[in-house]
C-alpha cells in the first residue's frame, strides 16, 4: 500500500501585497509617459523603480507544498505561483525529532542544527511544527504548518520521533 498525501499552503493577497503591485503599475505607467515625452533620465529611474517592485511584490507572493510519499517528505517552495524549488527532502525514519515548535521535545533536543528554514505562512492557521533532521549533510530545523492527517502519517511511519503532544 502506498502513502501518499499532499498539502498545499497558499497565501491570500495582502493589503501590502495589493498595495505593492497597484505601485508598480503607477511606477511603470510614469516611465512609460517619461519616454513618451522624451526624458530619458525619467523614463530610466522610473522603470528601474519599476523591475525593483516587481522584484519585491514576486518575493511576497510565498506558498508552500508538503509532500508525503511512502515514508519520504517533499517540502516546495512556491514564488509567485510560478517558481517552484525543493527546499527540503528527507525521510522521516531519519528525522532526529519532530514536535510542536514550541514544544519541550524541541527546547530540550541537544540537535545542534546549522540552518533554520521557516517553511510556512502567517496566515497559516494550523500549529507550527519542527523538525530536527540531518538532510543533505547538514544539520536542518525545519519549521512548517502541517495539517492532522500529515501529521498522523509521519507518526504511523515513525511513532517514536513524532510528538502529538506538546509534552
Amino acid at each position: 500500500m502506498d502513502d501518499f498525501y499532499e498539502q498545499f499552503v497558499g497565501i491570500k493577497d495582502s493589503r501590502l501585497y495589493n498595495y505593492i503591485k497597484f505601485l508598480m503599475y503607477v511606477t511603470g505607467f510614469v516611465a512609460v509617459a517619461c519616454f513618451a515625452i522624451m526624458k530619458i533620465i525619467g523614463f530610466i529611474i522610473f522603470a528601474v523603480i519599476t523591475v525593483i517592485i516587481f522584484v519585491a511584490r514576486r518575493m511576497l507572493y510565498v506558498e508552500y507544498e508538503y509532500s508525503f510519499t511512502n515514508g519520504e517528505i517533499d517540502i516546495d517552495k512556491i514564488i509567485d505561483k510560478n517558481n517552484r524549488k525543493t527546499s527540503a527532502n528527507f525521510q522521516i525514519k531519519d528525522i532526529e525529532v519532530m514536535a510542536k515548535a514550541e514544544s519541550d521535545f524541541i527546547k530540550s533536543s541537544d540537535f545542534k542544527y546549522d540552518k533554520e528554514l521557516n517553511c510556512y505562512n502567517n496566515c497559516n492557521n494550523s500549529d507550527i511544527y519542527s523538525i530536527l533532521v540531518v538532510c543533505n549533510q547538514e544539520n536542518l530545523r525545519i519549521n512548517f504548518g502541517p495539517d492532522k492527517k500529515f501529521i498522523e502519517l509521519c507518526f504511523s511511519m515513525n511513532p517514536r520521533k513524532v510528538k502529538t503532544s506538546s509534552r
